[in-house]
């Protein structure tokens, strides 16, 4: 016998989906085009294909980086966002701590700025967020303007060898008012070559398999 679903819940069932759609169609992508380097450390390069690609010289001192900056002196209004989020890789042979700094308008000595930092390693693709008033792992912070943001800085700090990453992505998501708590800033990774299972990747039966409903499960 198949199973029956009233009308009623059909059409909430397909409200949420629909919902849940132009939530997502609302988030604001931000062009990578625009780009400025901090010192001659820094070589930023916009690639239409794969982001924006940054390298860091061997020697590079303290924070070298590339910043997106706006066309005209501010980015658009955010107001009705909660967070800045970028999808960063490593594309170098080295570890690679990456940050994202959201700035407004003012001194540096008041530091209106956001930031929150990932360490990934080589090959490894990260996300990081940054919300808005928030910073460190989600902590109070600079209570940043949404609608002032004037550039994001991405950087590393200088090392002795060769750095470089890819900004694959940077977009302007969730709610106003959203809790950093809620959706912790816990810097998601995505597999080396984007497969989580399948050729290639290592399962561990006992650990990663589980059968429900007199289920067998095995590799």
């Amino acid at each position: 016998m198949k199973p029956s679903f009233p009308a009623s819940r059909i059409a909430a069932l397909f409200i949420l989906s629909l919902n849940w759609q132009i939530s997502r169609a609302e988030d604001f992508l931000i062009s990578l085009q625009a780009v400025e380097t901090r010192d001659e450390s820094v070589a930023a390069e916009y690639r239409k294909d794969s982001g924006l690609s940054v390298s860091l010289a061997a020697g590079a001192k303290g924070m070298p980086g590339a910043s997106v900056v706006p066309e005209g002196e501010v980015f658009p209004d955010f107001s009705r966002f909660s967070r800045i989020e970028a999808v960063v890789r490593n594309t170098g042979p080295e570890q690679v701590p990456v940050s994202l700094r959201v700035d407004n308008p003012g001194h540096w000595k008041d530091a209106p700025w956001n930031t929150e930092s990932i360490r990934l390693q080589p090959g490894e693709t990260g996300t990081l967020a940054v919300f808005f008033g928030y910073a460190n792992g989600g902590q109070k912070s600079f209570p940043l303007d949404p609608a002032k943001i004037v550039q994001l800085l991405f950087f590393a700090p200088g090392a002795e060898k060769e750095r470089s990453f890819v900004v694959e992505s940077v977009k302007v998501t969730g709610t106003a008012g959203e809790d950093p708590a809620a959706l912790k800033n816990s810097g998601a990774r995505k597999p080396e070559g984007g497969i989580l299972f399948g050729k290639g990747r290592e399962v561990k039966s006992t650990r990663q398999l589980s059968a429900m409903n007199h289920a067998k499960a095995n590799l």
